[in-house]
């Protein structure tokens, strides 16, 4: 491998390291049952020649797949000196595929880390375990400057001593990242530490991180502008919540549709920046967060305020107030409130709370605030929403966000029983 990568940044053109390597050679079966382990003295050349592949699945497709689930190319730290990483990608056009990246924990090393300008990278299949130190920001990934059209997919990043991925403040600038199909889990930090502008971050399962650090978060959000998070599984992480937007300005962004978000030591969605706004939060599924399912710092139920002049995250956007449900008389009920003129209101039935503010478990149905004044507050103005027969039932809890012409979304309203 390390011929390989010196070979490919000396010569011009394309390059690709598929391992064919016989199960008869000395390394194999021997450090990791069916695995064939590279454990580098020094640190690997970084990849600075551009249009380089390295893919561990041609293993596999030589030999057999040794080892179900795994790759069966596993290139392993132990012996590698303080703060070497496992791969440096420092070019673009470069992919890495089909690895076990593990045990590069010394100092501020990381399993991969990817330099600014190495633009069209994907890293994709890989196995990256017990990388990068417990006290550092690094990540088992990490992004350490401005990269462009980077794919990260179906990889399986677990139990790493600090976060998993990490987009440094250097990378904030990077557009166009797609990051899918993956698992973050069980992480000592944060599961994921997102910035960048125009990101997709969809069908990933994040969950059980913070080990070592109670605050740990699933999906930490740091200077992210414009960017889609959806259905994406985030459950059991620390007490900073499930998707928390702290630190650097945030906005314009849209969570949802269809991220599950529960169980979490904290909120299900926080955002602590004052400055963080326009941050669309439609169509999830929450409960069982131990804090409030939404929270705009700071922390607890923000009350609404007559006219909604206060600003902050989300501009402290108001919550809808419910006034009732009543039966329509075909076995359906109308469910009626105010909320703030033009205001889009997504109702959905709660999962029961300590706060008595949500949390909104199955979406039931979207409306718009245009009818008469309101009664709470007569700058609002009126909604009502029909839902049909056999979707709910005496006793249910009902609770609804608000979220305004430029993204702004609301807290959960406080909840109301149906007769």
């Amino acid at each position: 491998l390390w011929q390989f990568i010196l070979n490919a940044n000396a010569i011009n053109g394309a390059h690709a390291a598929g391992f064919s390597i016989p199960t008869s050679g000395p390394n194999f079966n021997t450090i990791i049952s069916g695995a064939f382990v590279i454990q580098p003295l020094s640190a690997l050349p970084e990849l600075s020649g551009g249009q380089t592949t390295i893919d561990g699945t041609k293993q596999e497709l030589a030999y057999g797949d040794m080892r179900p689930d795994l790759p069966d190319i596993v290139l392993d730290g132990t012996l590698a000196p303080n703060s070497a990483d496992g791969l440096r990608i420092a070019s673009s056009d470069n992919t890495v595929r089909g690895l076990d990246i593990r045990n590069f924990a010394g100092g501020a090393g990381n399993g991969i880390i990817i330099s600014g300008g190495a633009d069209n990278t994907t890293i994709a299949d890989n196995y990256l375990t017990r990388n990068s130190n417990s006290g550092g920001a690094v990540g088992a990934i990490q992004i350490g400057g401005t990269v462009d059209n980077l794919t990260i997919s179906g990889n399986t990043v677990i139990d790493n001593n600090s976060d998993g991925l990490e987009f440094t403040v250097s990378s904030a600038g990077s557009t166009n990242v797609r990051i899918f199909n993956n698992i973050f889990a069980k992480q000592g930090q944060d599961g994921v530490v997102l910035r960048g502008r125009g990101m997709l971050f969809e069908n990933n399962t994040v969950i059980d991180n913070g080990t070592s650090n109670p605050l740990g978060c699933g999906i930490e959000v740091q200077q992210l502008q414009d960017s889609l998070i959806a259905r994406n599984i985030v459950q059991r992480n620390g007490l900073e919540g499930g998707i928390c937007l702290i630190r650097g300005v945030s906005s314009g962004n849209t969570f949802g549709p269809d991220n599950e978000v529960s169980a979490n030591a904290g909120p299900g969605i926080s955002i602590e920046y004052g400055s963080s706004v326009r941050n669309r939060i439609t169509g999830n599924i929450m409960f069982h967060n131990a804090g409030l399912g939404i929270d705009l710092w700071p922390q607890g139920v923000t009350p609404n305020d007559i006219g909604d002049g206060d600003t902050g995250p989300n501009q402290l956007m108001n919550t809808p107030v419910l006034y009732d449900v009543q039966p329509d008389g075909a076995g359906g009920f109308i469910v009626s409130g105010e909320a703030r003129p033009g205001a889009t209101v997504e109702v959905f039935l709660a999962a029961p709370h300590i706060f008595g503010s949500g949390e909104g478990e199955e979406l039931l149905g979207t409306t718009v605030a245009s009818g008469a004044a309101g009664t709470a507050d007569s700058t609002a103005a009126q909604f009502s929403l029909s839902i049909p027969s056999g979707v709910l039932e005496p006793g249910d809890q009902l609770t609804a966000t608000a979220t305004d012409s430029e993204g702004n979304t609301s807290e959960f309203s406080a909840n109301i029983a149906v007769p």
